[in-house]
């Protein structure tokens, strides 16, 4: 492709759309995830294990809470690029 040329094929939006569907059902699950770990506490769930997970939990919750970012600015990124490609014309089949 000669440098220059902006091109996004349909099957291209379509996979972006795909995507953004994905990463947006992706960051439902990992907050509905964050909500029910909150709810476990040693009044509903106690012994060894229980402890394990309340230690191992706050690390857990941080890594979901950075993925969270990072899955936004990627959703960002993805908007940017599909909008400069059509705003550039390269919308085209």
């Amino acid at each position: 492709m000669p440098e220059g040329t902006v091109l996004a094929t349909t099957a291209a939006r379509d996979d972006i759309r795909v995507l953004r569907t994905k990463i947006s059902d992706l960051r439902g699950q990992m907050d509905a995830v964050g909500l029910q770990g909150d709810k476990l506490h040693p009044g509903v769930l106690d012994g060894p294990s229980a402890q394990q997970f309340y230690t191992e939990w706050g690390d857990t919750k941080r890594v979901l809470s950075t993925l969270g970012i990072e899955l936004d600015e990627l959703v960002l990124a993805i908007d940017n690029v599909s909008a400069a490609i059509m705003q550039a014309g390269g919308g085209a089949a």
